[in-house]
């Protein structure tokens, strides 16, 4: 009876200090923001959104997650000096949560299950911080190197650590829902507002703006999500029957890609049907091979006699384009100023590769440092490169600036995810679990097709679907792992300390 009346008692208590917390927050936010006004600075309000979120952080750190999905659209560069910029709000979001993520293995350290950071992408990653790190310190440009450094490991930590700690693969499907939350309002006034053009092609390039750094990155992050769209499609449909909402989300992010005439994302939503099936038919292994002896072949047939030469553009008919078809047709007739202005890039990363062949120029340098290797044949209208745009060719440009091992550990990553969700994809028995090997296979063909014309893995809109889909592969193989046969030819779940 005592306990029980304690425990009324505490209930009023707890009340009035929860009103009075309120309160008291309410009056320091208006004593601050009065100081803002009078100073006409905003650095009085750092102390009641510090609080704020403090108290977020310790009584609902969950959340950040999920907004930082929400509001991951709507991010914005904000580049304060030539070399120091920001994404708002979404970089201070992935400092907090990779915060977490540390925190989380400090306080919980016996309950983490040691497999998720024994499995072959925890050490594949590993390894690629360890040799970012050399290279950065054997490079030309040191500072930048350790800079991109550090951006790097608080995306990991904030998008590959904290999903496999804190979450099941479900809830992980379901963060990208959050995403859609913010994108199709988005995308839709991004569509409105293209339509007073008529959809015009050279619209196409800033009417996303200033959400989207151009319109690649807005295809792009539109096309890794319609493979979690369609997964979402089929799980409705086979518990409920009723999926049109989402085949008409499907259809819509479908239309946003195509008027947004990025040629690499068209290719790619043609592709991803064929990708599945490479899996499904177990291809996987075949197609690499022969992609890699392709462009093995391809590669020397270009160095010898000086043969890329032939390649080289016709300066003054090497132009942008005003409609679509013109640019399609530009591109195939070598004439396209985006296509050749890559070439003349690429040209210059392999003279520097001759250089550097072992750790590069270093992380984060090719800008600094193509300059002295470019060759004028191939110079373009855009080759001053005012907006500081980098090797649009990213495993040429990992061969550039982390060398040939930086290169492999790159690709050891993707091969492996791409044969690790083929097996994972023929060994269970679980439609579900299935889908989530559909999911991770599509998004490492996405990330693998896109990359060989862009370098979008340092962006959080883009480097996000990546990290995620492989903290999924490693929950999955995980969870695949602890299914066990018995004796008697059943299945048996073993024991493990993440469960």
């Amino acid at each position: 009876m005592v306990g029980g009346l304690a425990g009324t008692d505490q209930i009023p208590a707890q009340s009035q200090l929860t009103k009075v917390s309120f309160w008291g927050f309410m009056l320091l936010s208006i004593v601050c923001l009065a100081g803002s006004i009078v100073l006409e600075t905003p650095l009085p309000m750092i102390l009641p959104v510090g609080l704020g979120v403090a108290t977020l952080v310790f009584f609902m750190p969950r959340l950040f997650p999920k907004l930082y999905f929400i509001l991951l659209p709507f991010s914005m560069e904000v580049n304060f000096t030539d070399s120091l910029g920001t994404d708002l709000p979404t970089e201070p979001l992935l400092l907090l949560m990779a915060a977490l993520a540390i925190v989380h293995m400090v306080t919980h350290v016996k309950q983490i299950d040691r497999r998720l950071f024994t499995h072959p992408v925890s050490i594949i990653i590993s390894a690629h911080l360890g040799w970012i790190l050399l290279t950065s310190l054997l490079g030309t440009q040191q500072l930048i190197g350790l800079k991109f450094l550090a951006a790097k490991s608080w995306y990991i930590a904030a998008l590959y650590l904290l999903p496999m700690l804190w979450f099941k693969i479900d809830e992980l499907l379901s963060l990208i829902k959050y995403g859609l939350i913010g994108l199709i309002p988005l995308a839709a006034y991004i569509l409105f507002i293209h339509s007073q053009s008529g959809f015009g092609f050279e619209e196409a390039n800033f009417v996303m703006h200033p959400w989207f750094r151009n319109h690649v990155v807005y295809a792009v992050y539109l096309l890794h999500l319609i493979p979690f769209v369609y997964i979402y499609w089929r799980r409705r449909r086979e518990r409920h029957g009723k999926a049109r909402y989402w085949l008409w989300i499907g259809v819509f992010l479908s239309i946003a890609l195509y008027f947004n005439y990025t040629r690499i994302a068209h290719i790619g939503l043609v592709l991803l049907p064929f990708a599945y099936l490479v899996m499904r038919w177990r291809l996987t292994r075949i197609v690499l091979l022969s992609a890699a002896l392709g462009v093995t072949v391809i590669a020397a047939w270009l160095t010898v006699d000086n043969k890329y030469m032939d390649m080289a553009p016709d300066y003054a008919t090497t132009v942008a384009h005003k409609n679509f078809e013109d640019l399609l047709t530009a591109t195939f007739k070598g004439k396209d100023i985006s296509s050749m202005e890559r070439i003349y890039r690429w040209v210059a990363g392999g003279f520097m590769i001759q250089d550097r062949p072992m750790t590069g120029f270093g992380p984060g340098s090719f800008y600094e440092s193509y300059r002295p290797y470019t060759v004028h044949a191939f110079r373009t209208y855009v080759s001053d490169n005012p907006e500081r745009s980098g090797m649009h060719n990213y495993f040429l440009m990992l061969l550039v600036e982390q060398g040939i091992l930086g290169l492999i550990i790159f690709l050891g990553l993707i091969v492996f995810a791409l044969s690790r969700a083929e097996r994972l994809y023929h060994s269970t028995s679980s439609a579900r679990d299935r889908q989530v090997c559909i999911l991770i296979y599509l998004t490492m063909v996405i990330v693998a097709l896109v990359h060989l014309l862009n370098d979008l893995i340092e962006t959080d809109k883009i480097g996000t679907f990546f990290f995620l889909a492989l903290a999924m592969l490693v929950l999955l193989d995980v969870k695949q792992s602890r299914v066990v046969p018995s004796k008697s030819g059943s299945v048996v779940r073993s024991s493990s300390n993440g469960e």
